[in-house]
C-alpha cells in the first residue's frame, strides 16, 4: 500500500512512539516525532522508504543510512538514488515497522 500511495504522490507521514521502550534502539530516530515519507521503493527483496525529518537534526544511523555498508552492493544506490538533503534518509521497511 505504501508503494501504491508513493507512486500516486499521496502525502504520507510516519511517527515514532511516545516511550523509549517501544522505540527500542532508536539509531538516531527521535522519540514522539513525525517524519514525512517521501517515497517507497523496492529492488528484489530490498524494500526501502525514504523519510525526511522536518527539523533536520538527527537522522537514522542503522541499515541503509548514509554511511551504511549496504550501499556498496551492485545497483542499489543506482536504483534508489542519492540523498542530497541532509534531513532525508533511507530506512528498510523492516526497521520502519
Amino acid at each position: 500500500m505504501l508503494k501504491i500511495a508513493s507512486n500516486m504522490n499521496f502525502p504520507m507521514v510516519a511517527g515514532t512512539p511516545n516511550r523509549q521502550r517501544e522505540l527500542g534502539d532508536s539509531k538516531g530516530l527521535i522519540m514522539k516525532h513525525a517524519y514525512s515519507v517521501r517515497y517507497a521503493s523496492e529492488l528484489g527483496k530490498i524494500r526501502l522508504l525514504r523519510l525526511r525529518n522536518p527539523h533536520g537534526k538527527k537522522i537514522w544511523t542503522g541499515d541503509y543510512s548514509p554511511s551504511s555498508s549496504q550501499w556498496y552492493s551492485p545497483g542499489i544506490k543506482k536504483h534508489f538514488g542519492n540523498v542530497q538533503d541532509p534531513a532525508e534518509f533511507f530506512i528498510s521497511f523492516e526497521d520502519f515497522l
